[in-house]
């Protein structure tokens, strides 16, 4: 007896090219396999793993076989129990029923291997129809009398699926799982591909682990490297605990545009709606961070508050203007301070209201400059008493020689 191709099982013994496809309807399993041409009576092909115990099910199945074989039609139904005195032995499933509707021979039939730890289906060729040379297509279906609920499907592929411990190997295997239940057939469930990518409901994994779709992770999480969003990344805390980033050398959140459009980070605490007006924003590139807004009308603002700021206490670096008080400060006449304010409508060297209230007040500056007005105001106060006292020493002469002038009237 020769075994010519193992397409589906756990457990690897030998292998010839080829491939099936599986599907699943309702409570049946379907498959098709191919016997090449010039294939002998003997020669089987293990088509399934199907453990009755882990699926759920008491122990028996029927396997319907179609084929045609050069000018004969045949169909027939094997009834397989799975529970067995001497479960390791393979044995012929027995015969339900049969259709030949040309010729007058069967070509193929079950086999069943109920071993615990390794169960299997076989379909083996008893004839061979007279014709050699072309490959035999059988279509199967298996179906659990007992309800079964669910396949285990490991598809290989390559040119060598032996398996030995500690051995090398290329091929990339799948791991389908589905139930007879759902017609839309087996589920992906992993894949392992040649450079030792693992992947988790797809079959071109990209990484070492690559996963499609949402994964859960009940534990912490660690990570020795850089962690990437590709599509953007969201915290989102579903219990009252919130969402704490911690780091012994510090936290960083940026927002990075990696496109055309400059892109930026938003810390927000208020409620996820539609309402999101980022209460604190980061610019990108440039430092600056925003309050209550998400752009700027001048970018020379490192910090950028869309409302009203209170403090206990502001400290703004400044130069002062002590430069008034030094030898050889030209200090304006009154004279040209009153021209200038008629015409202007404001004190020189001030910023007009209208810019003010369009561009603000760099605070630094302006203390500087009404510090300045109020120290030039000091020196006028200065000027102005000395010609008070000068004049009031006038006035004090005056008034003695007026009296002298009186007392010689007399």
């Amino acid at each position: 007896m020769k075994k010519i191709v193992l397409l589906l099982t756990v457990i690897f013994a030998m292998a010839l090219s080829g491939s099936a496809q599986f599907t699943t309807t309702n409570l049946d399993y379907f498959t098709t396999v191919t016997f090449p041409g010039g294939y002998a009576i003997g020669d089987y092909v293990e088509f399934v793993k199907a453990n009755p115990m882990s699926a759920w099910a008491s122990g028996n199945y029927e396997i319907s076989i179609t084929y045609t074989r050069g000018n004969m039609a045949a169909a027939a139904t094997f009834r397989a129990s799975l529970s067995h005195s001497n479960p390791a032995v393979w044995r012929e499933a027995g015969k339900v029923n049969s259709n030949k509707y040309l010729g007058t021979s069967a070509n193929f039939t079950i086999d069943c291997n109920t071993e615990y730890t390794n169960p299997r289906f076989r379909i083996r060729a008893i004839g061979t129809g007279g014709v050699l040379t072309d490959a035999q297509v059988v279509y199967i279906r298996v179906r659990s009398v007992n309800h079964n609920l669910a396949w285990t499907t490991l598809n290989v592929t390559g040119n060598d699926v032996t398996i030995n411990k500690f051995s090398p190997m290329t091929d990339e295997w799948s791991l389908y799982v589905g139930t007879p239940y759902s017609i839309a057939g087996a589920n992906l469930a992993i894949s392992a591909i040649a450079n030792g990518n693992v992947g988790l409901g797809t079959a071109t994994p990209a990484y070492k682990l690559d996963v499609n779709g949402t994964a859960y992770v009940s534990g912490s999480t660690i990570s020795a490297g850089q962690v990437t969003a590709m599509n953007g990344t969201r915290l989102k805390a579903t219990s009252g605990n919130g969402v704490q980033i911690t780091g012994a050398a510090g936290i960083g959140i940026r927002g990075v545009g990696t496109n055309t459009t400059a892109g930026y980070a938003a810390i927000q605490t208020a409620y996820d709606n539609v309402n999101f007006l980022c209460p604190l924003t980061l610019q990108d590139q440039g430092g600056n961070v925003l309050i209550g807004k998400t752009t700027q009308t001048n970018a020379n603002y490192k910090l950028d508050v869309n409302g009203i700021i209170r403090a206990n206490k502001l400290v703004v670096n400044t130069t002062g203007a002590d430069f008034v008080f030094e030898k050889g400060y030209h200090l304006p006449s009154l004279d040209s301070v009153e021209q200038y304010v008629k015409a202007n409508q404001h004190l020189p060297g001030i910023t007009p209201a209208a810019e003010m209230q369009k561009e603000g007040v760099e605070v630094g500056e302006q203390q500087t400059k009404l510090l300045q007005k109020i120290e030039e105001l000091t020196l006028y106060i200065i000027e102005q008493n000395k010609k008070i006292e000068k004049q009031g020493a006038q006035l004090q002469q005056q008034g003695e020689e007026i009296k002298q002038l009186k007392a010689k009237l007399k």
